[in-house]
């Protein structure tokens, strides 16, 4: 929409605006990486292994389903 010929405002389309957030979100996501990995030591991770015994989990009965990693 114009106003006295500069744009006043835009309407994109809901395919557009739903795109425009996932890109946002996806930024997002990446400056929390960039941060997170700037104070990243490896000395100080626990492997997989590690927590899973300590939780009395045995990774070797698990499949690919039982496993969500967030």
């Amino acid at each position: 929409m114009m106003k006295n010929n500069p744009p006043e405002c835009v309407l994109p389309s809901p395919d557009d605006y739903n795109a425009l957030l996932e890109d946002l979100c996806n930024a997002e996501l990446l400056r929390t990486a960039a941060k997170r990995l700037k104070h990243y030591d490896s000395a100080d991770t626990i492997p997989i292994e590690k927590v899973a015994a300590q939780n009395g989990i045995d990774l070797n009965t698990l499949s690919e389903e039982d496993i969500e990693l967030d």
